[in-house]
């Protein structure tokens, strides 16, 4: 990474709200889930299990807010995200939309529930910078703040 870019890498890290990231299991958690990093969504209907995170250097840092890559640079992780319904939404599918707030950005993906109030996705954000991600199925919503970066 060239000093400018890390130095605006900096800036939005330092700029950005990012949602808050847990690397203690909640009470209740399934076994297949402990140790797994999470963040919960602005109004705790939903929790966001961050697979990914496990394959990069965050998992030795474990920054205090959210951070996930970009779909930029091909790579042999995706950014895996398990989110859990806490009020409801059992079927369906989930609808993530991103809007990026330090610039123009936006994105739309969909993905089915798998049963028990879980929907797997891989949130793929397509630039650098601070994004703010909805999640929504059946009248529930709720949002996280991701910093965004290219390389880790």
């Amino acid at each position: 990474m060239s000093a400018l870019a890390a130095l605006i890498s900096a800036a939005v890290v330092s700029a950005c709200p990012a949602t808050h990231v847990q690397y203690v299991s909640y009470r209740g958690v399934g076994s297949g889930l402990s140790g797994v990093p999470w963040i919960a969504t602005s109004n705790g209907t939903f929790y966001g299990h961050l697979f990914y995170v496990g394959g990069t250097p965050w998992r030795l840092s474990k920054p205090v807010g959210a951070h996930i890559f970009t779909t930029v640079k091909p790579r042999n992780l995706h950014p895996k995200v398990l989110w859990i319904s806490r009020r409801g939404a059992a079927t369906g599918h989930l609808v993530i939309r991103g809007r990026r707030l330090d610039a123009p950005g936006r994105f739309v993906t969909r993905t089915a529930n798998v049963g028990a109030y879980q929907f797997p996705s891989y949130v793929e954000i397509p630039a650098a910078g601070c994004w703010r991600v909805s999640i929504s199925t059946a009248g529930v919503s709720g949002s996280v703040v991701f910093v965004a970066v290219d390389d880790f």
